[in-house]
């Protein structure tokens, strides 16, 4: 005869069977010629010392897997979209000047499995900068990872191409759902260590469980220079897919 306890143990053992388990599977890869389009706000608040005024940019974006080999994945971004308000009022696009040209043209991302970038190139100079570029990559760890994980990632510094040393953490949360999705949560955090203005980000990622592509990005920045015509200043991004 089972016995109260040995009940009441058999019942918790085979709920925790049960339970959806959170640990993650990084090894997924997106298929070759899929495509995924976002919608990307950026907002930065104004100065009132200098008279600069609030600034939002939102922006629609096409992501295609154009290449998956042993040891990359290679993807090309168009802006498909992009307005510009200042203190609440749309920017003339005659503004932008070649700004809205090089904007049309495809941004090519090479990263390895393990989410080191590879190769930044074309697009507009905030896609194609390889500072902004390196802050907003993943370094993805192999094999199955727990929640609570964490993982860093040392960055040297190339005075030549205008990069500072930097340090990235990241830690993995556990599976959440993002746009009707199963979505792996991960927190991260990412500084410039060479000069008090260095860039830093503190944000979450939300990846497609399926093939670890993006589903949602929130990402608070400090000392960034979205455009090489702005001084370098606060921000949040926000990029999420669209159905």
């Amino acid at each position: 005869m089972m016995t109260t306890g040995t009940a009441l143990s058999a019942l918790l053992a085979a709920m925790f069977v049960m339970a959806p388990q959170n640990a993650a599977d990084f090894s997924k890869r997106p298929e070759v010629n899929s495509v995924r389009k976002y919608a990307t706000t950026i907002s930065i608040p104004g100065d009132p010392n200098s008279g600069m005024p609030d600034v939002e940019v939102k922006m629609g974006s096409t992501e295609k897997t154009v290449a998956v080999d042993a040891e990359t994945v290679t993807s090309e971004t168009v802006v498909t979209a992009f307005d510009v308000l200042l203190g609440g009022q749309p920017l003339d696009p005659a503004m932008l000047g070649d700004a809205a040209e090089q904007m049309k043209k495809p941004a090519k991302m090479v990263y390895k499995h393990d989410g080191t970038l590879v190769k930044a190139e074309g697009g507009d100079s905030m896609m194609s900068d390889p500072r902004m570029a390196r802050m907003m990559s993943r370094k993805i760890p192999t094999g199955t990872v727990e929640p609570g994980t964490v993982w860093e990632m040392e960055y040297p510094g190339d005075k030549a191409k205008g990069l500072e040393s930097a340090k990235a953490r990241w830690t993995y949360v556990g599976v959440e759902t993002r746009a009707n999705r199963p979505a792996y949560r991960i927190d991260y955090v990412f500084a410039e260590l060479d000069s008090s203005q260095g860039m830093s980000v503190t944000g979450t990622v939300w990846m497609n469980s399926k093939d670890m592509t993006l589903i949602e990005m929130i990402a608070e920045m400090q000392n960034v220079s979205f455009n090489p015509m702005m001084p370098p200043s606060a921000g949040k991004m926000v990029t999420k897919l669209v159905d």
